[in-house]
């Protein structure tokens, strides 16, 4: 890649990455709140439960995309000044497909946290190893034939697709996962806001701590 390109690939990660505290402490919640209901065989309340965090998710998606186009539209006041043009365009490409794969993670990442939450651990995991091993591997090749940092993200962004795709497609044909999105219950939800809150706390410590 470069040493310019590289910078500007770890640049663009390093910011989008800050999206993660957007979660909120909410993936760690589904898989408690899942699992204890999976004791009580209560399958109208799993599937509210569902509804409920799929919402949740879906609202911080929009979110993230709001944040991530006013990054956008202010990505040349922040670096214009320290990167070339070349390199402004390439960083607001990125970023858009970074932000795009963000606001599509949160909604979908649901499942992976349901699939865990009924302990199909070795299914998850062996995803993650294939997905670890088969990006690099594609990168390598692309790098090889001349492709810019651009189709990195790219790489990035359709392979987490893919996988969040294959994760919501076990749940409902496997899993038999079911949705509602009904009523709320808001005294459960208020309960699972100071749940998460700690665990969201815990994340902003942890962000911190490593950054410094």
């Amino acid at each position: 890649m470069g040493q310019s390109e590289y910078g500007l690939y770890s640049l663009i990660i390093s910011i989008v990455g800050y999206f993660s505290i957007l979660d909120l402490g909410i993936g760690s919640t589904i898989i408690r709140y899942i699992a204890r209901n999976r004791v009580t065989g209560d399958k109208e309340s799993e599937s509210s439960l569902n509804g409920m965090f799929l919402s949740i998710y879906g609202i911080i998606g929009i979110i993230s995309i709001a944040a991530g186009l006013i990054l956008y539209f202010n990505l040349h006041n922040i670096f214009g000044a320290t990167i070339t043009a070349e390199q402004l365009g390439k960083a607001r490409i990125m970023l858009l497909l970074l932000v795009l794969n963000t606001a599509i993670t949160f909604p979908l990442s649901i499942f992976v946290f349901l699939m865990k939450s009924y302990e199909r651990f070795v299914i998850t995991k062996t995803l993650g190893i294939v997905r670890s091993v088969l990006g690099p591997c594609i990168v390598i090749i692309l790098l090889f034939f001349g492709f810019g940092v651009v189709s990195l993200i790219v790489v990035k962004v359709v392979l987490n697709i893919i996988f969040l795709i294959i994760n919501l497609l076990y749940c409902i044909k496997i899993l038999k996962i079911r949705l509602y999105f009904g009523n709320i219950n808001f005294s459960l939800l208020k309960e699972i806001i100071r749940y998460s809150f700690f665990i969201f706390l815990n994340i902003i410590i942890d962000k911190i701590y490593w950054n410094i």
